[in-house]
């Protein structure tokens, strides 16, 4: 029952209501005062001109069209407020409250404080006074003031006027304005740019993009994309052979779980990111959202070219996958529940989230309906044609056309005021914006200049022309096709080969055809992608006689010392160089200066093992006479590392079976023979003196060098001094190497008393895992008594039993030593 109050104030709503001419009825609406309303009328037609949907919607508004943002109202004027948001029963992954059916928006923040955030990455917290500072005067965030604050090292550019930078070379200009809402308040900046951060550019990679957050937590989301995204893609890139869209992929993943794993929530928030890295001519692009990258290219005229896709439902593809994911796809609907504005992306059993966009990062409650954080990735080579990229949020997108973008950078691009064009493109944006709609999204670009060398229009046009011939084609065909690829305004010297290119190979005239190449190659000074290249001069080089080859050969290899390239890659082009010519009568010659340039630059390791392994055929091949062999033989000794035996020991097996068959050959061409360790053994051998024991390899250097000057009196010295210790010893390498170790072992027990695993593993250049076998093996030599600790991994010597020779074996050992000397000098005297 209703108590009496109760009861007059229903009575008097009834008699109320029964006094109203529901005729004059119109739509509900919330309360306004009288400056609210004013602002109303005067913002209706601007309301109406923006969601006036034409037949080809899709061209000029780039199917972007913006919700219409109510107006400020107040809590106390909605009593019932407080029981509506209350969380409802939807699963909500332990973030933040559901939103009811068709709930207002609020401009209400996350009980995270920003200081908490800050400290998380890094980030200097600003002090209360600059926050009561930056609240009155309702600045925005943006991220020049992220860029400058955060902990990130710099990159290496140098400012020019008005604001344009470099990066290697590579000019560019980045700019970005917060947005405003309808009524002119300035909004927090959710863009984010990434310019060339440190870690991508130490590997010669170039990378900028745009991160364009959203929901009141996008400027966050934006924040982490900027600073986690490049360390993952640095990461990625650090793998061999990597796939790049593997690796676009995977640090998107693994952004995107961190943004999820945030503190903050990420139920309506999230942020598109596009991408652009490249490589001298390569580019590659990963987008995520309604960002854009566009290229513009000057062929025949100027031309834009979209190099990324946008991601929208008005995409049938994009549209499909949402709705077979499970989610629901529609216009948002007035009070009416008529169609307003573009398709979105709801759930399918609430109006939530309402995303314009199918691909982004964050987004929890998007993602549950189908939005993706999985990158579309697009791979491009840039031609001379290609003079600039812009990379832009929807900020510049939405009332602006490819073109129109275009046709306002190109009459500064033209002149080289790259910062006029980015303050110019800036006022139009905004225009723009004033022209279409009350409020205004916030506006970043980067303006990115192509810039491709002459060799990697070389590499281009020859690629091109060993594809076209491949495919069958007609020279006619082909040198049409090549020439859409030569920009003849941007050297003469390219244009004039690319038009004698198939007259000269035609003709077979291979030694002009490498010559022009040569000359071309050296106008540049960026000598990356030529390995094509040397490929092709080098197949050409086979075509020559003896005489051409000789001139192109000689021309080939100064030209390889001049360039200004790491000695691998040198290394490896001689090497590559030398396999092609083998067979020719150039290939002794050509072998010997590849010894002496690797023995220059210090990179005998990348071929050391294939020329051992080849030296027999070599020899064989060249039909050498004896000094000639000899010649070779030192210049391969030379090389070899003395910590590996294995190569000299082939080497001087091979030289016992083919050389000669007397002795005295022999003995005269290890004099010859530099590889000290491994001459001294053979010696032995030939003798028939190779049961004494071998000392250790320093002194055995300097007991040879003295054997063969002739002095004995400093041998004997030497023998007299040394407190060395022998072994057997035969002649296979790795018993010589164990032997080795042992022996260095037994040295080091009588230094000290105990000794860890990794003195010992470098001491014995060896694993540290294989530390108790040696330790092992010493100990069943019965030279050295030593106990093992595993757990402090350490080894300690109880005793050394290493015996010294006596006078007798010193005496026998000088005997021989003395029948070797006279042979030799015998040998040398005949």
């Amino acid at each position: 029952m209703l108590t009496q109050s109760q009861q007059h104030q229903f009575d008097f709503k009834t008699r109320q209501a029964s006094q109203i001419d529901f005729s004059s009825l119109k739509p509900p609406r919330h309360p306004q005062g009288e400056n609210q309303q004013e602002l109303h009328r005067t913002q209706k037609p601007l309301l109406q001109k923006r969601y006036k949907v034409t037949a080809d919607e899709s061209d000029q508004r780039n199917h972007k069209i913006s919700l219409p943002s109510l107006t400020n109202f107040r809590k106390t004027e909605f009593s019932s407020l407080e029981n509506i948001a209350q969380p409802i029963s939807i699963l909500n992954q332990g973030n933040g409250i559901r939103i009811p059916n068709r709930l207002p928006k609020l401009e209400s923040r996350n009980e995270i404080s920003k200081s908490k955030y800050e400290i998380e990455f890094n980030q200097t917290p600003r002090d209360e006074e600059q926050k009561q500072k930056q609240k009155q005067k309702k600045t925005s965030f943006t991220p020049e003031q992220r860029i400058s604050e955060s902990p990130e090292k710099k990159s290496s550019y140098s400012k020019k006027k008005g604001g344009a930078k470099q990066w290697q070379g590579m000019s560019y200009l980045h700019k970005t304005k917060a947005g405003c809402q309808i009524n002119k308040q300035t909004k927090t900046n959710q863009d984010a740019a990434i310019v060339f951060p440190q870690n991508i550019g130490s590997q010669n990679y170039g990378l900028v993009g745009i991160c364009d957050g959203h929901g009141v937590n996008g400027h966050l989301v934006s924040d982490i994309i900027k600073q986690r995204l490049p360390i993952y893609l640095e990461y990625q890139l650090h793998s061999q052979n990597p796939d790049m869209e593997d690796c676009f992929k995977n640090c998107f993943e693994l952004t995107n779980s961190e943004i999820l794993q945030s503190q903050f929530d990420t139920a309506l928030s999230g942020s598109t990111t596009v991408l652009a890295l490249i490589q001298q001519n390569q580019l590659w692009t990963a987008n995520v959202g309604d960002s854009r990258v566009i290229l513009c290219r000057n062929v025949n005229g100027w031309r834009s070219v979209p190099i990324t896709r946008d991601h929208k439902p008005s995409d049938e593809a994009e549209k499909q996958r949402i709705i077979q994911a499970g989610g629901r796809v529609q216009c948002q609907r007035d009070f009416f529940g008529n169609s307003v504005g573009p398709e979105r992306v709801w759930l399918s059993y609430i109006d939530a989230p309402g995303l314009a966009m199918t691909r982004s990062m964050g987004d929890k409650i998007g993602a549950e309906a189908g939005v993706s954080s999985i990158p579309e990735v697009f791979q491009f080579t840039l031609s001379t044609n290609d003079k600039f990229l812009v990379i832009a949020s929807d900020g510049v997108w939405e009332y602006l056309s490819n073109d129109e973008v275009m046709n306002i950078i190109i009459p500064y691009y033209e002149k080289g005021e790259l910062d006029q064009a980015g303050e110019k493109l800036m006022i139009e944006a905004i225009n723009s914006w004033k022209k279409n709609s009350p409020a205004r999204d916030d506006i970043t670009f980067i303006i990115q200049l192509c810039v491709v060398k002459l060799i990697y229009q070389l590499f281009i046009y020859m690629s091109l022309h060993f594809q076209y011939l491949g495919q069958g084609l007609s020279s006619q065909k082909t040198m049409e096709l090549l020439q859409k690829h030569c920009s003849s305004n941007h050297h003469n010297k390219i244009a004039d080969f690319g038009a004698t290119f198939d007259e000269l190979l035609e003709q077979q005239k291979y030694k002009e055809l490498i010559l022009q190449t040569l000359e071309i190659i050296n106008l540049s000074s960026d000598k990356t992608l030529l390995q094509p290249i040397y490929s092709a001069i080098q197949y050409w080089m086979t075509k020559l006689d003896f005489k051409e080859q000789q001139i192109t050969v000689d021309l080939f290899l100064k030209h390889i010392e001049q360039i200004n390239e790491e000695a691998i890659f040198k290394t490896k082009i001689m090497a590559q160089l030398f396999n092609t010519l083998s067979s020719s009568q150039l290939s002794q010659n050509l072998f010997l200066k590849l010894l002496e340039c690797v023995k220059r630059w210090n990179t005998q390791q990348l071929i050391i093992s294939p020329i051992i392994s080849n030296i027999k055929e070599f020899l064989n091949l060249w039909t050498l006479t004896g000094p000639e062999v000899l010649k070779i033989l030192n210049a391969i000794s030379d090389l070899i590392d003395p910590q590996d035996q294995q190569y000299a020991i082939q080497i001087s097996e091979y030289i016992l079976r083919n050389i000669s068959t007397s002795q005295e050959q022999y003995i005269k061409t290890f004099i010859n023979f530099q590889n000290i360790n491994q001459s001294f053994l053979k010696l032995c051998e030939i003798t028939q003196c190779s049961n004494y024991q071998v000392i250790e390899k320093t002194q055995l250097a300097s007991l040879i060098k003295l054997v063969l000057s002739g002095d004995l009196t400093a041998v004997q010295a030497l023998l007299e001094k040394e407190d060395a210790y022998f072994k057997s010893i035969n002649l296979n390498s790795q018993q010589y190497l164990n032997q080795t170790r042992i022996a260095k072992f037994i040295q080091l027990s009588s230094q000290k008393q105990s000794y860890t695993y990794q003195e010992i593993a470098e001491a014995l250049n060896i694993q540290l895992e294989k530390v108790e076998i040696w330790v092992i093996h010493a100990i069943q030599s019965q030279n050295v008594s030593a106990q093992i600790d595993q757990s402090q991994q350490r080894i300690y010597i109880l005793d050394n039993f290493k015996k010294l020779l006596t006078k007798e074996d010193w005496q026998n050992l000088h005997k021989k030593l003395s029948a070797l000397l006279t042979k030799l000098k015998n040998v040398q005297t005949q």
